[in-house]
């Protein structure tokens, strides 16, 4: 048909988004992975007697161990999830499609659609991607649907806002 517009195919910059969360794991990680070791240090240089070796096995068991446990397993999950993410622009909807173990499609219709939104948190900046945010009427205050992890967020945005206008003009003109 003339004038149609295509699908647009959109996939999150996979090795960004991973490594920035591996990033978050690793700020979070550090102060968790030192205290043992501090406290074992302390316990080879005598300070502190008999109960610093308690301490510091108690705190590798209680924290070092579970956490390397949590980063392994994020960072399994965190690869598997960002594989999943793929999103679809229609000339009529956004559809957002993710999920490891609870597979989720969620379709916004574009006259539903109020606002598309950039986001870009510190992390995302230093990686060089940003999010895209969908806000539709109907559900409240808030984002309805967010495109994570785009290299190009800033034209999905534009291209997103003008399938909407697009929209609009053609229902109310009956174009």
């Amino acid at each position: 048909m003339e004038g149609e517009k295509k699908e647009l195919e959109y996939y999150p910059a996979r090795e960004r988004l991973y490594s920035s969360w591996r990033f978050i794991v690793g700020v979070i990680g550090v102060p968790v992975l030192a205290a043992p070791v501090v406290v074992g240090a302390l316990a080879l240089c005598g300070v502190g007697g008999g109960d610093i070796e308690a301490a510091a096995l108690g705190l590798f068991l209680g924290v070092f161990l579970p956490y390397v446990v949590f980063a392994i397993f994020f960072c399994m999950w965190a690869s598997a999830f960002i594989r999943t993410i793929h999103y679809t622009v229609t000339d009529r909807a956004v559809i957002i499609r993710q999920g490891v173990f609870w597979k989720i499609e969620k379709s916004l219709p574009f006259h539903k659609v109020t606002d598309a939104i950039t986001i870009q948190g510190p992390v995302a900046r230093l990686y060089r991607f940003g999010n895209v945010g969908v806000q539709t009427a109907g559900k409240g205050q808030g984002i309805e649907g967010t495109l994570r992890g785009l290299v190009n967020y800033k034209e999905v945005r534009d291209v997103i806002l003008e399938r909407v206008t697009a929209l609009q003009k053609q229902d109310r003109f009956g174009e």
